[in-house]
């Protein structure tokens, strides 16, 4: 009670105690943005205002205190005048809609890279890969030795990610091979019967007739008959088209003799 009674007279000390509090709590509205103060700083005001009021009155008695101890500092309500609040009320609407749309923007983006590239890390990575290759592309050339030990260090960060982008590669890759295997098989053959042709032309058309009438007749009927005949009637019941035999396959036309 001493020094409580020491910083000012019995009449004026409530009077200055108030007065300090409020040019403390006027000082600290004023270093905030209207914006801050109605709506981002309400549970965090009463602790700063009661810890700058503790400041000022502890500079009281020079510097011993006013005697005092500040117990509580409440924020009953901090609103916009009325006439101006349902303006206000958009405003804050609309920012909170805009944190709401970015909040859901970066889970889209999370996944969407962790589907791609198994992991948002990885991801990053293999982005700043790809941006050094298009620069080292632009200043190298896409046939440098850089360039290319450079995409292929890119290509096996995709793989090894597991994610969308490893698998369409590797999938690429496997079909490449089955298609590169294909095309060679059919080089191969075709080089064989260009040099079969030129061992033996007439030999080499004689097959390739032949072969190409045993495939326009495979499911075909074929009836042979002399040549010698005037006139030819035939009689058969057709339900069966496997009745009879083939002069084309000489086991089946044994399981008829």
């Amino acid at each position: 009670m001493k020094l409580f009674d020491q910083f000012a007279a019995p009449g004026q000390r409530e009077q200055v105690l108030l007065q300090v509090g409020r040019r403390v709590v006027t000082q600290y509205l004023g270093e905030r943005a209207i914006d801050e103060i109605l709506a981002m700083s309400r549970t965090s005001m009463p602790k700063e205002l009661k810890h700058r009021l503790s400041e000022a009155y502890g500079q009281f008695n020079d510097g011993q205190g006013a005697g005092i101890e500040i117990l509580f500092v409440g924020v009953n309500g901090v609103h916009p005048p009325t006439r101006v609040a349902p303006s206000f009320e958009r405003v804050i609407s609309a920012r909170q809609n805009r944190e709401s749309l970015i909040e859901e923007a970066r889970k889209s983006q999370i996944a969407k890279l962790a589907d791609i590239a198994g992991s948002v890390e990885l991801a990053e990575e293999i982005s700043a890969k790809l941006v050094a290759l298009d620069d080292l592309r632009r200043s190298s050339g896409s046939d440098s030795d850089a360039f290319i030990e450079a995409e292929l260090e890119v290509q096996r960060l995709l793989e090894r990610a597991g994610g969308e982008a490893g698998e369409f590669i590797l999938s690429a890759s496997a079909n490449r091979w089955v298609r590169h295997m294909s095309e060679r098989g059919l080089a191969s053959l075709l080089q064989g019967q260009q040099e079969a042709y030129l061992a033996a032309p007439e030999l080499y058309r004689s097959n390739m007739y032949f072969e190409a009438l045993i495939e326009a007749m495979r499911e075909s009927r074929v009836y042979l008959t002399p040549g010698e005949l005037e006139s030819l009637k035939v009689r058969l019941e057709l339900q069966d088209k496997k009745a009879g035999t083939t002069v084309f396959d000489a086991e089946r036309g044994e399981a008829f003799q």
